[in-house]
């Protein structure tokens, strides 16, 4: 990824501008399937380059490769009525990534 880059999340997209490059490009289709979005809440990188991104509709983060394809998702929501369980996400809405590459997730 470019030296100089912002990366804006609207709705289900995610948009990419580079500094370095003219063209700007955006991936993110709605859905519910891996590598789709609903509700962007908040994105970060990893020192790789890799963008991840905070779907609060969802419960869940996506990481995608700086062009925009698909690496992992983790997260989901938990039954209604049933207490939480491993790896629940209840509308996470801020991510941080540290200098080791470890993901924090600011969830309610």
């Amino acid at each position: 990824m470019a030296k100089k880059t912002t990366v804006i999340g609207i709705g289900h997209e995610v948009i990419v501008i580079s500094a370095d490059n003219p063209k700007t490009y955006k991936f993110g289709k709605q859905g519910n399937y891996p590598g789709q979005l609903q509700e962007i809440s908040s994105i970060a990188f990893s020192s790789a380059g890799n963008i991840l991104v905070s779907d609060q509709c969802l419960n869940r983060i996506s990481m995608f490769s700086g062009t925009g394809e698909l690496i992992l998702c983790f997260g989901t929501s938990h039954p209604k009525g049933k207490a939480p369980g491993e790896h629940c996400l209840n509308r996470p809405h801020g991510l941080a990534i540290d200098s080791h590459d470890q993901v924090y997730v600011a969830d309610t």
